[in-house]
């Protein structure tokens, strides 16, 4: 038995994280007894059993696998659970994952996971592998490139020393292209010609029209031999489950029983926060949309604080589904603010993704201004200034053991919040770079251009027009200082969408 006091040096930690420890279970309450005579002056002292120090140590080495504490937790309870024969020889199995027989007993997460298993976009690009499909499948020993658009899984997969000589090969593929095509269109493997053989080009669009469409409820699996043509077969199980963030694929031995993985992929949530947790920071292209509430603080002070609180809350409740609808990942929320990602889709243009979201979103505000002036019988309008650009930036993950963010790099989100600081009256306003990166005939959906004012002081509006923020606003100006920085940005507002042919529904 070791003391508190002794643990916690033995272990090199603090009170409150062996209190944290016991209150997830991971090591036992301690037994208080009376200290013996001539030892410790306190009257009575926490006792805890001599495994103690090794379940610390499996803690640390498991956080360095980048499991959550959580997740840790559950190991030990399951370990625990599943050996009769005491804490001891659970801690072994905990101590030793990969060598111990009684692993297949445990609960698998996705750190323990020692099978193959990669997780693609809807573009089919990787966005998380672990190094046994890193090394056993794409055949990669430097990692992927940090460019999402060449982490193709079909380019990366026919390039694959592993996969080429695969007997199954032609099997392997249909499978994935079976779920690809739920989004992904036909016109899409072009983007394959310039990475690949004309041979295999061909291949991929004869299989694309023998694959029937693949719908998930919520595990299909097929199995392929991944041995080469005449060698000694290498039959494997292949898992795949789709989320709202991606398809996730796990690879398995036949032989092996497939509890284990069923119960991995069933457990949707925390396999799909560990996911992106885990996942890479990669360069991408992405359009942003920064929303903030027009005098916010002015509405704070007017309403009590639950009401304002409600106030947020139900701005946070329209914008969600909305958002979803057209795929957009949600940043930092930050006060009355908040921060969207539009990403490439398969099937649909995220950047009229983007535009179609800040139109939705100025229709939403309209409604609930109107119902927070019957509420209060005030005269108070509420809107929502809203901000869009595009760019190629870094995207990753800022996360704890209990939290999660989202969060981008570079000066794309950077404008696009400043767009909104500079919007007023629920206007929305975009860069010209993003305006540019549509087609013609995309643009004809938008209605823009730039408000003036004539000599008789009207207000006029030129349409399919750009200004430099500099020449809306005097700079020089006390309040438009802060604007100086984005100066010569071409802009223009966003007056209107046309929405019969670009629905994201």
């Amino acid at each position: 038995m070791v003391t508190s006091k002794e643990l916690m040096t033995l272990g090199a930690i603090s009170r409150a994280t062996l209190n944290n420890y016991i209150a997830l279970g991971i090591l036992p309450k301690p037994v208080v007894k009376t200290p013996p005579p001539g030892g410790e002056r306190a009257r009575k002292i926490g006792y805890f059993p001599d495994d103690a120090v090794q379940r610390i140590t499996a803690v640390q080495r498991y956080k360095d696998e980048g499991l959550s504490m959580l997740e840790i937790a559950e190991l030990f309870a399951a370990s625990d659970e599943t050996n009769e024969s005491g804490p001891t020889a659970a801690e072994d199995n905990l101590l030793h994952p990969v060598e111990a027989p009684a692993l297949t007993e445990m609960r698998v997460t996705l750190a323990s996971l020692r099978n193959a298993a990669y997780m693609v976009n809807y573009n089919f690009e990787i966005e998380w592998a672990n190094a046994e499909a890193t090394s056993g499948i794409f055949g990669l020993s430097d990692g992927f490139e940090p460019e999402i658009e060449a982490r193709s899984f079909f380019k990366l997969a026919l390039n694959s020393d592993v996969v080429a000589p695969c007997e199954d090969r032609k099997e392997l593929l249909r499978f994935h292209l079976a779920i690809a095509k739920i989004r992904l269109p036909k016109r899409s493997l072009a983007k394959l010609s310039s990475h690949i053989g004309d041979e295999d080009l061909q291949l991929m669009q004869n299989l694309y029209d023998e694959t029937e469409e693949m719908h998930l409820s919520p595990v299909a699996t097929t199995r392929v031999n991944m041995a080469a043509t005449e060698s000694q077969p290498n039959w494997q199980d292949i898992y795949a489950t789709v989320f709202r963030e991606g398809v996730l694929f796990v690879h398995q031995s036949a032989e092996a029983p497939a509890e284990s993985v069923l119960a991995l992929l069933s457990r949707r949530e925390q396999l799909i926060r560990n996911l992106v947790r885990n996942r890479q920071p990669v360069l991408t292209p992405l359009c942003v949309l920064v929303a903030d509430l027009q005098d916010s603080v002015k509405i704070c002070a007017e309403l009590p604080p639950e009401e304002y609180f409600e106030l947020i809350n139900q701005i946070w409740s329209i914008t969600e589904p909305l958002l979803r609808k057209y795929h957009a990942t949600q940043g930092k929320h930050v006060g009355d603010g908040m921060v969207s990602y539009f990403f490439p889709q398969p099937d649909r243009n995220y950047l009229l993704n983007g535009f179609q979201s800040a139109r939705e979103l100025k229709q939403e505000m309209r409604q609930l201004s109107k119902e927070w002036q019957l509420r209060k019988n005030w005269t108070n309008e509420l809107y929502l200034n809203i901000g869009l650009n595009e760019g190629e930036e870094w995207f990753g993950t800022y996360h704890s053991d209990t939290n999660l963010e989202f969060t981008v790099l570079g000066d794309t989100i950077n404008h696009a919040g400043r767009l909104s600081d500079f919007a007023r009256f629920g206007s929305i306003w975009a860069t010209k770079n993003l305006m540019g990166k549509l087609s013609a005939e995309e643009r004809e959906k938008i209605s823009f251009g730039i408000r003036r004012t004539d000599r008789d002081g009207q207000e006029i509006r030129i349409p399919a027009s750009y200004s430099r923020l500099a020449n809306l606003i005097d700079l020089d100006e006390g309040k438009y200082e802060k604007f100086r920085d984005i100066g010569t940005l071409p802009i223009t507002e966003v007056w209107d969408l046309k929405t019969d042919s670009n629905s994201g529904d």
